[in-house]
């Protein structure tokens, strides 16, 4: 299906961010040289190979992890200058609330307030009793499976089961491609996201080694080698 394989092609671009044409919806595009992509397409397939092979448990399974830690490292430096560009958070947060106000989204008792350790956040701009509903959201803000499957790669969740069976993943490409169009339905609220999180799925390779010992660190290496697999599947 050849519609269903353009939108796989797009997502990939959108991972990579390797796409030709001029700049749009604040991304500066650079031509990626055919080498640098046939290097890149080398590594996925190892990245891919390599997380799909279950991890023995105990110190085999932490070697097993730093190659495919390592194989993903060299994607990212070769991926460095061609990725989309991170947009000011806080500039954004206006025009989101702005938003979601002309979508019939009632935000008086809350506002989007920087918290000293906590980081950005809602605070109450006002008494909320108990039980009190203070914000509802509307389906029709919001980025669904259902979203996805009206979008540009309705054909191809169509005909792939990971995205039929694993909503995050189908949401997630969902995402990645609504964040290339300048005119998205969703361009404020996308403006807004954070790019990392303090989750372990974001700890760098050394953080995890210091979880080393801990009943969770297997959970969390799997963790991490699931979505990667996942990103080297779609690329």
């Amino acid at each position: 299906n050849k519609k269903a394989r353009a939108a796989k092609a797009e997502a990939g671009a959108g991972a990579s961010g390797a796409g030709k044409g001029e700049a749009s919806n604040g991304i500066h595009k650079r031509e990626m040289s055919a080498q640098t992509k046939r290097e890149i397409m080398t590594l996925i397939n190892m990245l891919l190979e390599r997380c799909s092979i279950t991890f023995e448990k105990g110190a085999k399974e932490w070697k097993d992890f730093v190659l495919v830690y390592t194989l993903l490292e060299q994607v990212r430096k070769k991926q460095e200058g061609f990725s989309l560009q991170k947009p000011d958070r806080e500039k954004n947060f206006d025009a989101f609330m702005n938003w979601l106000k002309e979508e019939g989204v009632e935000t008086d008792a809350v506002s989007i307030e920087k918290f000293e350790q906590e980081g950005h956040g809602l605070k109450a701009n006002r008494m909320i009793p108990v039980n009190d509903v203070f914000l509802c959201v509307p389906r029709k803000v919001m980025m669904t499976t259902e979203t996805a499957a009206n979008s540009e790669i309705g054909d191809l969740i169509k005909e792939d089961r990971i995205l039929q069976q694993m909503k995050n993943v189908c949401l997630a490409l969902h995402l990645l491609c609504e964040k290339k169009k300048p005119d998205s339905k969703w361009k404020h609220y996308i403006d807004i996201l954070p790019d990392t999180y303090t989750t372990p799925l974001y700890f760098s390779a050394v953080e995890l080694q210091c979880m080393r010992g801990s009943p969770a660190m297997s959970e969390m290496l799997n963790q991490q080698r699931n979505i990667i697999r996942q990103y080297a599947y779609f690329y």
